[in-house]
């Protein structure tokens, strides 16, 4: 009797079985490498292992690593919110009545293309490459750019320098989103409670660069050669607090607690990699083993002519090539990936759906509608005025993320139906902004609590969401899964807000 078996790596690194003719038929079978029961007792073996690695209680979650994280949640964001923060700046230096085009406007479209293209390809990257090199080396990198961007907004703002600007923002864009993904998944690994200080403090990142923005604008004024000192000194507490926070990630990667973790994903992943492979190798044997049965009943069947005989000869090579197809289609690597990708909405339904709903809505008003086409501001004076407009969105989305987090308030189809109210605000900011509705649209405190509330329902549906993708699933590979496409869902929405924003702009 034929022993079943289960093909491995061969030196190549390639996991998929080696085909083999057999002399005696047509047949392709496959050479008895390893004996299939004992990969399954190789199995058992893992998932002892893991029990015994789940009965050990996790070392403490020490105070510090909270604040890593609150660090973090500030830096996944500072890079963009540096950039809107300073709009004002950028667009003094490249004034769109001298041919400019609107950069509040254009400014985000690079960075938000190439967080689509990143978003897709962080999945890979996180096979490839470690957390200290997607989140330390990259925050590095995106310092790099920052201060690059400024010194040419500076030094050579001509028409030459805003394209070479426009040009790097397309790098910067792509390097801040990989780390802002990774940040995702490492969070979502972790704790529900680091989880939602970790997205409640992305809220944060937006309030600190106002913070500094402002005592920047305060302490060196805004005529144009203290806005150039300004700015520069405030980019370089940005980049600082990359830099801290790219420190502190890579000190917690190298605790106890993390390794723990990590220690455990692996024994997991390997298990679900083991059974994904034995499930196809068994799968692919059936189908062989149904094609030779199938030629075995021809010919007991002598037919009784030689035409019958072609025509299930023609049937059987017709199968043999289907089912050639469907298995080469099932190893290709693209196919594979996209299987893969489908598990998140066996678990999270229609979540990453709904980001993308509330980041379309986002960022078609915000910043341009909703702060910089108010035809005026007349209790705080310009740019102080777009500067506290900011920071009203930043404190709303902070109060929001925490909302989002208690979990009394965690009710998927309330949350549904919040993002989809969510579209009334269209009708509020482009009245505003079109002087339409009479003089309370023009309040200045009506378009501060405007804002705010449309912040807070951002931050609130954001964490509620992101909090609920990966409730239902106990696998830790489908889980950081869930929270890349849910970051990716969130890139998505932004790239495609900011595209259907334009439009909207006014020359």
């Amino acid at each position: 009797m034929t022993q079943e078996t289960y093909p491995i790596e061969d030196v190549q690194g390639n996991k998929s079985p080696r085909k083999l003719e057999d002399s005696n038929c047509n047949a392709q079978v496959y050479p008895a490498e390893i004996p299939l029961k004992k990969v399954d007792s190789e199995i058992d073996e893992m998932f002892k292992q893991l029990e015994q690695e789940l009965a050990k209680p996790l070392p403490p979650v020490k105070f510090w690593y909270k604040i890593t994280f609150v660090f973090l949640g500030i830096a996944s964001l500072a890079g963009w919110n540096a950039m809107l923060t300073a709009f004002d700046f950028f667009g003094a230096k490249y004034p769109k009545d001298q041919g400019y085009l609107d950069i509040t406007f254009y400014f985000p479209i690079p960075i938000m293309i190439t967080n689509f293209f990143a978003g897709l390809a962080c999945p890979a990257l996180a096979r490839r490459f470690s957390y200290n090199q997607r989140i330390a080396y990259l925050s590095v990198a995106v310092c790099c750019f920052l201060i690059t961007i400024t010194l040419i907004a500076i030094f050579y703002n001509t028409k030459a320098g805003f394209w070479i600007s426009f040009t790097l923002l397309f790098f910067q864009g792509f390097i801040e989103s990989v780390v802002t993904n990774s940040l995702i998944a490492l969070a979502g690994m972790i704790s529900h409670e680091i989880n939602a200080i970790y997205w409640t403090c992305t809220a944060a990142s937006g309030l600190v660069m106002n913070f500094i923005r402002l005592i920047a604008l305060g302490a060196a004024g805004d005529t144009p050669s203290s806005m150039n000192v300004c700015t520069a000194i405030y980019f370089a507490f940005a980049c600082l607090i990359y830099i801290v926070s790219a420190s502190m990630q890579a000190a917690f990667t190298k605790t106890e607690y993390f390794k723990a973790l990590e220690h455990r994903h692996n024994i997991k992943s390997k298990i679900e990699n083991r059974e994904i492979e034995i499930d196809m190798a068994r799968m692919m044997k059936e189908k062989l083993a149904a094609e030779n049965n199938n030629a075995n009943t021809g010919s007991d069947n002598q037919l009784k002519t030689e035409q019958a005989l072609s025509q299930v000869n023609l049937e059987q090579q017709k199968k043999s090539k289907k089912s050639g197809l469907v298995a080469k289609l099932l190893q290709n690597s693209f196919i594979q990936y996209l299987i893969y990708l489908s598990q998140v909405f066996k678990y999270a339904g229609a979540i990453p759906v709904f980001l993308v709903f509330i980041y379309i809505q986002t960022f078609m008003m915000f910043p341009g509608v909703s702060i910089f086409q108010k035809p005026t501001y007349t209790i705080i004076p310009y740019p102080y005025a777009a500067v506290w407009m900011i920071t009203c969105y930043n404190f709303g989305d902070l109060v929001g993320k925490y909302l989002g987090s208690v979990k009394a308030l965690e009710k998927l189809y309330f949350i549904y139906c919040v993002v989809m109210l969510r579209f009334v605000y269209y009708v509020l900011f482009l009245m505003t902004a079109n002087e339409k509705g009479g003089e309370n649209f023009q309040n200045d405190v009506f378009a501060w609590t405007n804002q705010l509330m449309f912040a807070i329902t951002n931050g609130f549906c954001t964490t509620g969401l992101m909090n609920l993708g990966p409730r239902k699933c106990k696998d830790p590979k489908i889980i950081n899964l869930i929270n890349f496409i849910g970051g990716f869902s969130i890139t998505f929405g932004i790239a495609i807000g900011t595209f259907l924003a334009l439009p909207l702009a006014k020359e």
